[in-house]
């Protein structure tokens, strides 16, 4: 149980890295676990990557775990999160494991249920002594404690107060760092463990400037947000030239970036007189090279622009603009690029409700693919579809022809299939079925959510059209060359019209492939309540082919837990008898086959 094996992992694992691993658990950097077989759960951990971590709770004991990041010792700190996180789900959902709440009986938390009663017997004048001595040893800690409650002071010093917090923080940062105990990791290709030290002690600058906003304090946010902005670059400029070769923090630009970025989240909780004050500090702050990196600027200007209260400080703010896209264009500064000014000058107009200003910017720039999809998105949304057809038609025909009009509406769209969206999108609003059908099919066959567009080709079709057009898209499937395999789209197909006899022809012709186990194992079960004996007995003859092409225990499983799911089919159960008992005689020798096979069975059936 995963309660046992917190309860055993101070044998394998230093308190720190037990301590940062409930931490790790506690800041929700762990993704549900999932239980893939009686004993094993599978979680993943969000670090700098993302890390495969795997738990099989033994009942005799003999706990594994495995995890895939770059730590070498026993037990790192994604494995004790996922302790914790196994615990938190199976306590509600499986009988015999401790419930969350449990979790403080373990010995592992003594220490705190002590610390709790000792608030309940100390005094105050014990406690702030005990603080007061706290704060004289540890620098960050009274950084942390001075941030906390400034806002209780008054005014005066309170923006230097905050600077020299910052500059502190990340002082402390670079001192503390792992490279500088251990040189061998500097070289070190993976930064996890390394960022996690660094960030710990500057990131909590961002979490209280959030704090104040949330609480209402719009004023005391923005001067930590500033602090930062202002202070880490000055202090790691300062680093540089008292010699230190590793001086950059992991993910500092991200840094100042968030503070950059917050600003936009003070403005707009904030006052006027708030705002003006902020539109006078980014104006003065924007020329400095020190904040000319990353995103920053882009952040900055859109703070500056929602802080712009009155006629003079927007008319300032668009000259602003316009002369940073002069100066990129004469080649007198790149921190911050032409199409990034221009998209937030045509964003900020729209907000001023200057339309055909922003129209007018648009079209200037419509050559570039990204300023042409806004410009067709104002057409769509003023219905003036005539235009935006023949932007999109003109979009098409580049990125056709290889152009650099080649955009994706999303992250993970591609090429062509852009133009196709708008015109669909386009054809649409004109209510036209025949223009629809025509982009829908291309859609249906060049995007990767085949079956989206598939259902709604479907409904542009009569009913008793459909038959005829279904069989047309699936002749047309067929033909493709860059299918390999079971081909998903053709079987999801079969499954979405209820098909299940080309279904069944399909999948048995490719059951003999081991390359297509786990294609089989996705469609067969769709068919298994219509089609029992044909779902068995394609899987039946995927899975010996399975086996005779794989060795191994990790093998062995992947069949177990298929033939597991099997049982509940309609039959399943003879069927899965069968498979096993042809298994354990075709491959005698293979005993780890044997012994995955025979926990399918809770009663330990014997086959022999």
């Amino acid at each position: 149980m995963p309660e046992d094996m917190l309860v055993r992992l101070p044998e394998y694992v230093s308190p720190k890295i037990f301590d940062r691993g409930l931490d790790y658990f506690r800041n929700d950097f762990i993704e549900s676990p999932e239980r893939v077989s009686e004993h094993k759960w599978v979680t993943r951990a969000m670090g700098r990557r993302v890390y495969e971590v795997s738990l099989t709770f033994n009942p005799e004991g003999d706990d594994e775990w495995h995890c895939d990041c770059p730590f070498d010792g026993p037990v790192c700190k994604h494995v004790v999160a996922a302790c914790f996180a196994v615990l938190q789900v199976a306590g509600d959902k499986y009988p015999g494991v401790a419930r969350a709440g449990d979790l403080y009986k373990l010995p592992a938390f003594e220490s705190r249920l002590i610390i709790d009663q000792l608030f309940e017997v100390l005094d105050n004048e014990e406690l702030i002594g005990f603080l007061r001595s706290k704060l004289e040893q540890d620098h960050q800690l009274a950084s942390v404690f001075e941030s906390e409650f400034l806002y209780r002071l008054p005014e005066h010093q309170k923006s230097e107060r905050y600077r020299r917090i910052v500059s502190k923080a990340v002082r402390s940062a670079f001192r503390n760092r792992h490279f500088a105990e251990y040189p061998e990791y500097r070289d070190f290709e993976d930064m996890d463990m390394l960022s996690d030290q660094l960030m710990a002690q500057t990131d909590w600058l961002l979490d209280l400037s959030k704090k104040h906003r949330e609480e209402n304090r719009p004023e005391e946010a923005l001067l930590i947000a500033k602090a930062i902005l202002e202070e880490v670059p000055v202090s790691l400029e300062e680093l540089i030239e008292d010699g230190n070769d590793y001086y950059e923090l992991p993910d500092a630009d991200g840094f100042m970036e968030s503070a950059a970025e917050e600003l936009c989240k003070i403005v707009e909780s904030g006052n006027e007189e708030l705002k003006n004050n902020l539109f006078d500090s980014i104006w003065n702050m924007f020329p400095d090279e020190k904040l000319h990196i990353g995103d920053v600027p882009d952040h900055l200007l859109h703070a500056m622009g929602l802080s712009a209260t009155d006629a003079s400080r927007v008319e300032r703010y668009l000259q602003l603009l316009d002369r940073l896209t002069d100066e990129f264009r004469n080649g007198e500064q790149s921190f911050i690029g032409e199409h990034q000014v221009q998209e937030i000058k045509i964003e900020y107009l729209q907000h001023l409700g200057r339309e055909k200003e922003a129209v007018e910017v648009m079209l200037s720039m419509k050559d570039d693919p990204k300023f042409c999809l806004m410009l067709v998105r104002y057409y769509i949304e003023k219905k003036h579809f005539a235009e935006a057809k023949q932007l999109s038609a003109e979009g098409l025909k580049k990125a056709d022809e290889g152009d650099r009009m080649t955009i994706s509406l999303e992250d993970d769209g591609s090429q062509s299939t852009t133009w196709y969206k708008l015109l669909y999108e386009i054809a649409e609003g004109e209510n036209s079925p025949a223009d629809m059908r025509t982009w829908l099919e291309k859609l249906i066959f060049d995007d990767y959510r085949h079956m989206k567009w598939f259902r709604e080709y479907k409904k542009t079709w009569p009913e008793a059209e459909w038959p005829r057009e279904l069989e047309k898209i699936i002749a047309k499937q067929k033909k493709r060359k860059d299918v390999f395999h079971v081909d998903h789209f053709l079987a999801e197909i079969y499954v979405e019209e209820k098909r299940f006899d080309r279904l069944e022809e399909m999948l048995m012709n490719e059951a003999g492939n081991p390359s297509g186990f786990n294609s089989i194992c996705v469609f067969a079960p769709k068919m298994a309540e219509m089609r029992p004996e044909g779902a068995g007995n394609v899987m039946q003859q995927a899975i010996e082919a399975y086996a005779a092409e794989n060795v191994g225990r990790k093998y062995y499983r992947d069949i177990a837990n298929e033939l597991r799911a099997m049982i509940k089919w309609r039959g399943g159960l003879g069927r899965v008898r069968n498979i096993v008992r042809r298994l354990i005689e075709e491959y005698p020798t293979r005993r780890a086959m044997k012994e995955e096979l025979e926990q399918v069975f809770s009663d330990r059936v014997r086959y022999m």
